[in-house]
């Protein structure tokens, strides 16, 4: 009897330290419901910021964006309008060395028909003109180096 109760003793100290144990889980099931609960309100707090968050964090990227957007399509319609005015500039600089080549021929062919001897000739036969002697000339020394323009007299000696 003795091993039978033993036997009894050993399994009614079985279903006791199987009671504990459970009574112990279903205690810590019950704070890890609980913390579990607070996690999840705690989340739920975090995930509204987060959102909120979010929200503005998008904006602010989408404003960046367009700005970034508007920026470059600035920079093209310079580029465009700086390319344009350098193929005007390219344009009118050909038709400026155009001119100026027409124009040194036209000089040339004016030079050329004029006939310096014959300028001295018609002035001295048709119009009675001397060269000037010596005593005629008055030389005239300016102060500046530029152009001089005579407004009055050239003074004497």
């Amino acid at each position: 009897m003795s091993r039978a109760a033993g036997r009894v003793n050993s399994r009614a100290e079985s279903n006791r330290g199987y009671a504990a144990r459970t009574r112990a889980l279903n205690r810590h099931n019950v704070r890890t419901d609980a913390a579990a609960a607070r996690g999840a309100r705690k989340a739920a707090a975090r995930g509204a910021s987060a959102v909120a968050l979010g929200r503005a964090y998008v904006l602010f990227l989408v404003f960046i964006s367009l700005a970034t957007v508007l920026m470059c399509v600035s920079f093209l319609r310079m580029k465009q309008t700086l390319t344009a005015q350098s193929d005007r500039n390219t344009v009118l600089a050909s038709q400026l060395s155009a001119l100026r080549a027409e124009n040194d021929a036209l000089y040339a062919d004016i030079e050329g028909s004029v006939d310096l001897s014959q300028v001295r000739e018609e002035a001295v036969t048709r119009y009675g003109m001397k060269y000037a002697t010596e005593d005629q000339l008055v030389w005239y020394t300016a102060h500046d180096t530029g152009f001089v323009r005579q407004y009055r007299d050239v003074p004497e000696g």
